[in-house]
């Protein structure tokens, strides 16, 4: 995929400084770096709304669960 598109935002020099230096000390480009944040932080994301629906989901189980029982002992009762 060729990128095509730009991003400009601020930051302070001495940050600046401290990313070049480590961005150079480990022999990469500071655009592959920010780069590969961006697609993690936007994998966050997608994890984060699944966790959503799984957690959800697991709940939704455990009121279906205690629902059940909850009938199960109110028909017992009638039946007494």
């Amino acid at each position: 995929m060729r990128a095509d598109d730009r991003i400009i935002f601020r930051i302070n020099g001495t940050e600046k400084e401290a990313f070049m230096a480590k961005v150079h000390k480990e022999n990469k480009k500071p655009s592959e770096v920010l780069i590969s944040l961006v697609r993690r932080y936007l994998e966050e994301e997608e994890q984060s709304q699944t966790l959503d629906l799984e957690q959800i989901k697991l709940r939704l189980q455990e009121h279906e669960n205690k629902l059940e029982i909850l009938e199960n002992k109110l028909l017992g009762e009638s039946a007494a």
